[in-house]
């Protein structure tokens, strides 16, 4: 089996070298049948010291406070979590957690909650340029 990893940039840089500063980095990762999150993710910590310094920590079993993960995009939490099977053709997104501002609410933004999954890929540009109007 195989699934797709796919880390946004500043992760991507990280994990791939400069060339990845403002690209994404994607790779086809082999998985045995029945691997979880959590098992795909231990096995790549124990290979890739930046993977386990930033995005998982095999010893205490956590993700990082800086990434959010999304499985065919659902967030990981929503999905199973770090328990969740792995099938052939899943697709792992490893986003940076949207984080900064300058420390003041406006009363004009209000969050929603929805049913439906997000999908960071199609919305990434529409938050930066949300982000952007809030500046």
């Amino acid at each position: 089996m195989r699934v797709e990893l796919e880390v946004f940039p500043w992760l991507g840089e990280q994990l791939g070298g400069p060339a990845y500063r403002s690209r994404h980095l994607k790779w086809q990762v082999d998985v045995p049948e029945g691997e979880t999150v959590g098992d795909l993710f231990a096995r790549l910590a124990a290979t890739r010291d930046p993977f386990r310094r930033l995005i998982f920590d095999p010893e205490t079993q956590l993700l990082g406070a800086q990434v959010v993960v999304v499985l065919n995009d659902r967030l990981l939490d929503l999905s199973g979590g770090l328990h969740a099977r792995l099938t052939d053709g899943d697709q792992l997104a490893i986003v940076p957690a949207l984080a900064g501002g300058n420390g003041v609410a406006k009363a004009t933004y209000r969050p929603v909650l929805s049913a439906n999954p997000i999908n960071p890929r199609a919305n990434l540009g529409r938050w930066r340029k949300d982000w952007a109007l809030r500046g």
